[in-house]
């Protein structure tokens, strides 16, 4: 066995915000057997062994990780210093026979949730070569299994559940990820308070459907239930919503999101399209829902809300009315934020065989439309913040331009957009401060101290 003291591993993460938390759990698993972790391998190498977390929920994803693999393959070939090369995660989970076929110099394949099993494989050589693969995917969070984090930033994840029930026709997570599993209540307190003292001023709860919260463990504690609890906790600091389906928005969810200072009013609903008929194509929950008509509801209850969405276009079935009906919509309903994608034939998913699918070039073009569109509209939304006073979450500073990098509660970290700061001090990064809006971009906003 070799000296886990000085066991060097780079981790290198890809995809969702799933893969961050899941990466920071095989951090702590790591490190509580000794080895030092980075997720700069480059930077701060040479390391013994590099863990690629990949992501397989579309073409592109793939492309990136194999592109990623392959890059890394070829680093250990060159290399002086011995490495081992692991892959695990989504693609681990589904391609680990085509990945060890195809890239030869993997030393071992996980699939998801394995952090224990990888950690003790990784610092074990005899168990190299070995696919830690379940037969049915399972991502499950014990009292066991600690939390590294990886940054300092001072926003974090917290990621309540994994896994999904639904079954969307386009959509292979679940062949992934296997079934809903949520993480029970104490280890999320436990979790969000070590957050928070880590320095994490905002904390956004992820899962695929954050709304089927508890639906799997408890009769009747869900989403609100755990938003009390959060947002009880001492300290200032903010709580944020992503990936929330429509069927969650429940009186009692909006009443805390129109009440409590803690929760930020903002909601990412991936809805993926607007026409009645594609929604039904592609199995969602609720495909009948009046949207427009939704939003409306949740704009006059919510003050200031801020809307994120998703959008797909080029699934089988869409023709050009049915796009035009879509553009329609954006431009009435005025999405604060939107981001879009191309529809990916995923296999073992009902929409792979189904037929009437526009070329990939009548897709990129409407994908392009869908978000010239919305770059129009977020533009004309951020004129109208000119003059406001709001407040603030410094990310990073720039001494030498004199510059700061904050968010507002309308803006996720990482997808959104941001504030520009002019200050002529320093501000410190974790901190809230109030600041003036004197310019608009199309996604970010120009400001000052107040």
């Amino acid at each position: 066995m070799r000296d886990r003291r000085k066991v060097r591993i780079g981790l290198v993460v890809l995809g969702c915000d799933k893969n961050t938390v899941d990466s920071e759990y095989l951090a702590a698993s790591l490190a509580r057997r000794g080895a030092m972790v980075t997720t700069d391998p480059i930077r701060d190498g040479p390391v013994d062994v590099v863990v690629i977390a990949t992501c397989g929920f579309t073409h592109e994803a793939r492309q990136q990780s194999l592109a990623t693999i392959r890059r890394w393959a070829a680093r250990k070939v060159r290399s002086l210093h011995p490495m081992a090369l692991y892959v695990w995660s989504c693609m681990g989970q589904r391609w680990a026979a085509e990945l060890a076929e195809a890239i030869p110099e993997i030393d071992g394949i996980a699939g998801v949730g394995r952090f224990e099993q990888l950690a003790a494989a990784i610092l074990e050589p005899t168990r190299r070569r070995q696919r830690l693969v379940a037969s049915s995917p399972c991502v499950r969070v014990t009292p066991r299994l600690a939390r590294l984090r990886l940054d300092a930033r001072p926003y974090a994840f917290l990621k309540i559940a994994d896994g999904c029930n639904h079954r969307c026709s386009f959509c292979a997570i679940p062949l992934m990820k296997g079934r809903l599993r949520s993480v029970p209540r104490q280890i999320l307190l436990d979790e969000a308070r070590a957050l928070l003292d880590s320095g994490a001023r905002e904390i956004n709860l992820i899962a695929q459907d954050i709304s089927a919260y508890g639906t799997d463990v408890y009769r009747r504690y869900r989403l609100p239930d755990l938003l009390e609890d959060l947002l009880a906790l001492e300290g200032d600091f903010w709580v944020r919503l992503l990936y929330l389906y429509p069927a969650g928005l429940t009186d009692r969810l909006i009443e805390l999101l129109a009440q409590h200072p803690k929760l930020c009013p903002y909601l990412d609903l991936p809805l993926q399209h607007l026409d009645v008929v594609m929604l039904r194509r592609m199995r969602r929950p609720q495909p009948s829902l009046d949207v427009e008509r939704a939003v409306g509801r949740l704009r006059e209850r919510i003050p200031d809300l801020a809307l994120r969405t998703t959008m797909m276009v080029g699934f089988p079935g869409e023709d050009r009315a049915v796009f035009e009906r879509l553009l329609d919509g954006v431009r009435r309903i005025q999405f604060d934020r939107l981001g879009a994608f191309v529809f990916s034939a995923e296999a073992g998913t009902a929409a792979a065989s189904m037929a009437d699918r526009p070329s990939p070039q009548t897709a990129n073009r409407r994908l392009d439309r869908l978000m010239r569109l919305q770059a129009t509209i977020s533009a004309q939304l951020a004129e109208r913040q000119i003059g406001r006073t709001v407040r603030v979450l410094v990310e990073s500073a720039d001494r030498a331009a004199g510059q700061c990098i904050g968010r507002t509660v309308r803006d996720a970290p990482e997808v959104d957009g941001v504030v520009k700061i002019h200050s002529t001090r320093l501000l410190e990064a974790g901190s809230f401060v109030k600041v003036k809006i004197t310019a608009a971009e199309t996604y970010d906003l120009v400001g000052k101290v107040a």
